[in-house]
């Protein structure tokens, strides 16, 4: 999906964090599905017809 690699390219340093971050809890995986979520919402507005 081009939105998400767009998004992750343009924050590549919070990407890696949010990955780090599950790396250590590998249970809890709600921050990174919340930071995926928000961009995915925040492309999808770039694509929305008013």
């Amino acid at each position: 999906m081009h939105i998400l690699s767009n998004f992750y390219n343009s924050t590549r340093s919070e990407y890696y964090r949010k990955l780090n971050e599950i790396s250590k809890n590998e249970v809890d995986l709600t921050h990174f599905i919340n930071y995926a979520l928000q961009d995915f919402k925040d492309g999808c507005k770039k694509f929305s017809i008013s």
